[in-house]
């Protein structure tokens, strides 16, 4: 089947036509607007329960097509409660708080919240707007765990990782360039590397490739496929003490991502 004789291919060319053109003019919550529309055509069958808040509704779809962790979304101060409740059934671990704007793909603010110091997170709570979402999770830990990202076209011609130490949105956002990463960048059969200043995080990403690319070659085609959208990147941690364990995937980077930066 050619990839014009599908529906969703089509959807996403008369969105992104549609959009880009919005965003040339200046209209960026117009273009946010049929975004959230394209989006609300795959929501049903995603399990997206959350389809007013971009950042979300793309967690909930990593959710769903890669696994689900512990997690909490409050959608108002009256919600609060429910925070303190997260924090006393995961004492042993450590929780993060990220504050997602409804139009808002990146840059959320996040920090680390427990019961004897709640003063940040119930200062955002209070100054909420409507459509705006906490997100409560688990933080993985650093001595155990790398942070990756995964890009690809969506036959997997092209495909570009990078790995390190630390919390992804440090590592690939607010921090960028401030902290040793290896790469790799695949296109076809070539394959070129760029090491990391320690060797061992150049060696876990090559086990990483080795134990489940294939894996997300095949998830991430098909999934590219279901939403006819020619690119998809990845956002997750690998745990380094147990490589065979699947990587958890906690964000997805979708094409439309643009008009809300």
């Amino acid at each position: 089947m050619n990839n014009t004789d599908y529906m969703q291919y089509d959807l996403f060319e008369t969105y992104d036509k549609i959009i880009a053109n919005l965003m040339s003019l200046g209209k960026k919550e117009e273009a946010q607007k049929r975004a959230f529309e394209w989006l609300h055509q795959f929501s049903g069958y995603l399990c997206v329960s959350v389809p007013w808040n971009w950042k979300i509704a793309k967690k909930q779809i990593a959710a769903y097509y890669f696994g689900k962790r512990p997690s909490l979304q409050i959608f108002s101060k009256d919600e609060m409660h429910k925070l303190f409740d997260f924090i006393q059934n995961h004492k042993d671990k450590v929780v993060r708080c990220t504050y997602h704007k409804y139009n808002a793909a990146c840059h959320s603010e996040s920090r680390r919240v427990d019961s004897n110091d709640l003063s940040w997170i119930t200062a955002v709570s209070e100054g909420m707007l409507n459509r705006d979402v906490i997100d409560v999770f688990i933080e993985n830990p650093t001595s155990s765990f790398t942070c990756f990202r995964r890009f690809s076209l969506q036959y997997n011609e092209e495909i570009a990782y990078e790995m390190g130490y630390g919390q992804a949105m440090y590592v690939f956002e607010a921090e960028r360039g401030q902290h040793d990463t290896a790469s790799v960048h695949i296109i076809n059969d070539n394959v070129k590397w760029e090491n990391a200043m320690d060797s061992k995080l150049t060696d876990h990403l090559r086990t990483l490739l080795c134990e489940h690319e294939d894996y997300y070659a095949i998830k991430t085609r098909t999934l590219c496929y279901f939403l006819g959208i020619p690119q998809i990147s990845l956002e997750g941690y690998f745990n380094i003490a147990n490589p065979s364990q699947k990587p958890f995937v906690v964000d997805i980077d979708l094409p439309f991502d643009k008009a809300f930066f």
